[in-house]
């Protein structure tokens, strides 16, 4: 865990409303996101908002669920691939282009109602330039399912299938949560 305020290009420490908002834990998943580097990588855990998964095999029938499982949960997430469980960063640079892409491209077939944002992180592995993917997953409001008919929520650092009934009660509360919140028109 990060243990010193996060600090800005310039050397600043960044605040909000002139409070400094310095604890990594605090952060949003769109905010790790943001502040995501080469130089902090190491210090982000798997938690409630980051999923760790290694570079050297890549299975995207798991990733469909993990960007079924953010894309539920509020707040959303982030993936990192070429980082180990423990923490090692392994990279991706041994990944074939074919694969880069398709981690660009799999949601599209696997879990298509996902909208991954993806951006390749400089890293150094074994004092050889490399990187690493960070796949940012956001909410989106409505029931995200795979290709398998399947979907997933994250409770604490776990993936959750859903049942036939947590997946029509997610139904009816987006429903009822899109009728609570009147839309704008602007004519």
């Amino acid at each position: 865990m990060l243990s010193t305020p996060y600090v800005g290009m310039q050397g600043e420490q960044l605040s909000l409303f002139g409070y400094s908002r310095d604890h990594a834990a605090t952060w949003s998943p769109r905010d790790l996101w943001l502040k995501l580097d080469g130089l902090n990588l190491p210090d982000f855990v798997e938690d409630r908002r980051l999923e760790r998964k290694s570079g050297k095999t890549v299975h995207f029938d798991a990733l469909a669920e993990y960007a079924s499982m953010w894309s539920n949960t509020v707040e959303g997430g982030i993936l990192l691939i070429g980082v180990e469980n423990d923490g090692r960063i392994t990279g991706c640079s041994g990944l074939s282009q074919d694969k880069l892409n398709r981690l660009d491209s799999f949601h599209t077939q696997a879990c298509p109602d996902a909208a991954p944002q993806s951006r390749r992180i400089p890293a150094t592995v074994d004092g050889r330039p490399d990187f690493v993917v960070a796949i940012f997953f956001p909410y989106r409001g409505f029931l995200v399912e795979t290709n398998k008919h399947e979907a997933f929520i994250r409770r604490g650092d776990n993936k959750h299938k859903m049942s036939p009934e947590e997946k029509d009660d997610f139904r009816s509360t987006s429903r009822a949560m899109k009728k609570a919140v009147p839309s704008r028109s602007f004519a």
